[in-house]
């Protein structure tokens, strides 16, 4: 693949990428999903693309994409547990298929990132931080201490979180580091 190829076919995976990331966005936002209407057409005009600009080689950079979105998948479902969403799993490998494994990587580690910030913006507005601190070591111990089946965020007022605001700056973060 040439320059001019190779320069055609990131910018238009980043545009993309980058209008998929804004409608997942809107929608986690107000409804709180990330719709499979919008990701699974992502990741499949990531094959195409990647193909049709770069031969198998680009189809072979799409599949290692996803292949490491599931990778981070298995080990978030361990890690987390249900709190990370389908939605947002689905998204990520969008990601993946559309600009491959080292982006999908960088991705990853800068929403992890944003996710640990904008947790807070939500406790802080509401004034829960002092509860939700207590509440998260209160089910910690009985969890492990006193041996009791409860989730950690058992009795979380809180609420759910749209991860897709993180995942949308992830992605921006990892352009800026990758310079396109």
């Amino acid at each position: 693949m040439n320059e001019v190829t190779s320069t055609t076919a990131t910018w238009i995976a980043n545009s993309i990428l980058a209008i998929t990331l804004l409608i997942a966005t809107y929608t986690d936002l107000r409804e709180g999903k990330v719709y499979n209407k919008l990701t699974f057409p992502c990741i499949i005009s990531g094959f195409l693309l990647n193909t049709l600009f770069g031969g198998w080689g680009g189809s072979w950079q799409s599949l290692c994409g996803v292949g490491v979105s599931l990778i981070v998948a298995v080990a978030l479902a361990v890690c987390v547990g249900p709190a990370f969403g389908g939605g947002d799993l689905k998204l990520i490998a969008a990601v993946g298929a559309l600009r491959g494994p080292e982006f999908v990587l960088w991705t990853v580690l800068f929403t992890a990132l944003a996710g640990g910030v904008l947790v807070w913006v939500p406790l802080i507005r509401q004034r829960i931080v002092g509860y939700t601190l207590r509440n998260l070591v209160w089910n910690v111990y009985r969890k492990h201490v006193l041996q009791e089946d409860v989730s950690f965020a058992e009795g979380s007022l809180g609420g759910k979180q749209p991860f897709a605001v993180a995942i949308l700056a992830g992605a921006v973060l990892a352009c800026a580091r990758l310079a396109f």
